[in-house]
């Protein structure tokens, strides 16, 4: 075993390495803009909220933008996923 080798690329594993090495070139170049948008439609936030003394659930987008105030965090779990994504929570 050579030291400091990464063991995939000892079984000759090189297009893994190489897939992950494109990956990080990708996102070092990417705008801050861009980054910001990584996500964007794959996942939601859901953020405890009080309101006039009563407790509610606000659904964000990735990008900070409030989509949605619903009575319980289930219901907000619930409309996240019906559209396909994946609820995240916020504390």
């Amino acid at each position: 075993m050579v030291l400091g080798v990464i063991p995939s690329l000892e079984r000759g594993d090189f297009a893994e390495h190489e897939d992950m090495m494109d990956l990080e070139r990708t996102l070092r170049s990417l705008s801050s803009q861009d980054f910001l948008s990584l996500g964007l439609s794959q996942v939601a936030y859901v953020k405890p909220l009080e309101q006039d003394g009563e407790n509610y659930y606000a659904i964000y987008a990735a990008d900070g933008t409030q989509m949605a105030v619903l009575a319980s965090q289930d219901a907000a779990f619930a409309t996240i996923r019906q559209h396909d994504m994946e609820p995240l929570t916020l504390h």
